[in-house]
């Protein structure tokens, strides 16, 4: 019984193997393991178990140049992944389709596809950005927010990494056109509050803050 467990857990491991995407198989962090994926996930725990206690006796760093660069840097990623997702969705055809949130995901031709390899590629810069992303836990630990930093903040930063490697390794096309573009959309508006609102001038016009909380939850579930 034991033998045959081995046996089976071994074929599926051969089987996950032969069913990765050819054209990501080499690229960086997309290798046979996710064990590199699965270590950055785990430095980033230990930095949000760390920080808080390495921060208790020191004053919290203001970084408002740092914090303005950083979030209309992603404002300008966000935009451009957007367009290009949507663009590239739209030259494959997955609108001209009649549920174009379902979109096939057609494995054994992608590969062939200039357009799908499109597609491919700006989905490729979507995962790297998600580590990127962890700057936000970051400043929040150097600031002294550590209210800010939620279980769910935590867990969304986190899974979303390793479901896109999942994403990136197996089916870099079809219906993930849609929670990627639906997030990086919600970061524009997002990421444009938090540079405005490093602006100590600005935080009282900001009127759309109470809208913020209501685009983070949408990008949660992206």
């Amino acid at each position: 019984m034991k033998m045959g467990l081995v046996e089976e857990s071994w074929r599926f491991y051969e089987w996950t193997k032969e069913t990765k995407d050819p054209r990501t198989r080499n690229w960086f962090l997309l290798n046979d393991n996710p064990i590199y994926v699965i270590l950055i996930v785990l430095a980033y725990y230990f930095i949000v178990w760390q920080g808080p206690k390495f921060m208790k006796n020191r004053k919290p760093y203001e970084l408002q140049t740092f914090m303005i660069i950083y979030n209309w840097f992603l404002v300008i990623l966000s935009a451009y992944m957007t367009f290009e997702i949507v663009y590239s969705s739209y030259l494959i055809g997955y609108f001209s389709t009649s549920n174009p949130l379902c979109a096939k995901y057609k494995h054994s031709e992608a590969y062939k596809d200039p357009k799908e390899m499109r597609l491919a590629n700006v989905l490729y810069i979507y995962f790297l950005s998600k580590i990127l992303e962890f700057m936000d836990t970051f400043l929040m630990i150097l600031r002294k927010k550590d209210n800010q930093i939620t279980y769910l903040h935590v867990y969304h930063h986190s899974s979303i990494l390793i479901v896109w490697w999942i994403v990136m390794t197996y089916m870099p096309g079809g219906q993930s056109w849609m929670s990627s573009s639906m997030n990086c959309s919600v970061h524009v508006v997002m990421y444009a509050y938090y540079a405005l609102a490093a602006i100590p001038s600005m935080r009282s016009k900001l009127w759309w803050k109470k809208y913020i909380t209501k685009f983070q939850l949408v990008s949660f579930t992206c």
